[in-house]
């Protein structure tokens, strides 16, 4: 464990002291100097920065949902922290749009997050109760998750016919 720590220390520090740090080092003082990152931030649109940063993680909740009848608990995960993503997102550029759309396409993603939070903590408890050895103790049978996964199906197909509020 120490030999480990050591080996990872002295990588770091190597890294630290190799030219190519210097050399970036230079380049970020040099750009923090200019001044020209303000002239750039200041002429750029929040709301244009909002719509691009919206359409990123929606395409991504689209994606990681493509199959999502067919989706494993990996990937269900996956999905499911995309969507938790993009309602921070939503959340936080909500002040920029229309609140009533805002609201609308917030709570299907809260509901479709609510449902894979209740697959997600069936799949954990599983692995818990195999792990401890206590037997089928608190385990969701099959049949409510095939209804959970349903209703997720159901909640998705919902969220993509919303208006994507950020493109009105």
């Amino acid at each position: 464990m120490t030999a480990a720590r050591d080996k990872a220390y002295d990588q770091v520090i190597g890294t630290l002291m190799a030219q190519r740090s210097r050399d970036m080092l230079l380049d970020l003082v040099e750009w923090t100097v200019s001044a020209n990152w303000r002239k750039d931030a200041a002429s750029a649109s929040i709301e244009k920065f909002a719509t691009r940063r919206l359409n990123a993680a929606w395409r991504k909740v689209l994606r990681k949902g493509k199959g999502l009848g067919d989706l494993g608990p990996t990937r269900l995960h996956r999905l499911r922290i995309s969507l938790k993503r993009m309602r921070y997102a939503v959340d936080f550029f909500a002040p920029l749009f229309a609140r009533k759309q805002v609201s609308k396409f917030g709570s299907s993603l809260e509901k479709m997050q609510d449902c894979l939070g209740l697959i997600h903590d069936e799949i954990v408890s599983r692995r818990i109760v195999a792990y401890f050895g206590l037997g089928e103790m608190g385990r969701m049978e099959m049949t409510t998750r095939s209804r959970q996964l349903k209703t997720v199906e159901t909640r998705f197909k919902h969220l993509k016919r919303q208006p994507l509020f950020w493109k009105s």
